[in-house]
């Protein structure tokens, strides 16, 4: 490890064979963005750490692992895994969807309190995060003589992001989507 302006840069990272875990959740081809949902500290064994990731938004699928704090053999501070429990998988309601395909993970989450978005979630905890998802781009009417512009854009991917508030504790319900929009 070399410092570089008061941090430490890494001169190597390796993952021993032992410590891969295989994700048998789904389509092993296809990327995932995952987030962690909310980490609970047990109260009645404090190195112990319940950690709720999130592996993908629709559908919903919230898994909780078990963490320890512990030290390696050399005495440096580790984590060791202990539990991985995929969690059940949800579905996003009629009214909850933006009816969008291939949607992504972005970042989860903030904590937003239920007085915040109305007077009958007062005392109830929410958790907002940012999605995204992939649109293929066809031309439209106002492309019409711009024949260049028709061939660069035609079945081009368009990132388009979306709010999402669920929940803030287990099983993390998704409440409600935002309308999607475009960062430009």
């Amino acid at each position: 490890e070399k410092p570089v302006r008061g941090r430490t840069c890494l001169t190597e990272a390796v993952v021993q064979e032992a410590e891969v875990v295989s994700l048998p959740l789904g389509d092993e081809s296809v990327e995932k963005n995952w987030n962690i949902v909310q980490i609970d500290r047990w109260s009645t064994n404090p190195s112990l750490l319940t950690v709720w990731v999130e592996y993908f938004l629709e559908p919903h699928v919230v898994i909780r692992a078990l963490v320890e704090e512990t030290v390696d053999k050399d005495g440096k501070p580790a984590l060791s895994l202990h539990l991985w429990e995929p969690g059940p998988v949800f579905r996003w309601q009629g009214d909850v969807s933006t009816g969008g395909s291939n949607i992504r993970g972005g970042y989860c989450c903030v904590p937003v309190p239920g007085r915040l978005i109305d007077e009958k979630y007062v005392g109830q905890r929410f958790s907002l995060g940012i999605g995204h998802l992939q649109r293929i781009r066809s031309p439209s009417v106002g492309m019409q003589g711009d024949f260049e512009r028709f061939v660069r854009v035609r079945r081009t991917r368009a990132y388009m992001q979306f709010f999402y508030l669920m929940m803030a504790d287990a099983p993390f319900t998704m409440m409600w989507v935002s309308e999607e929009f475009c960062m430009t």
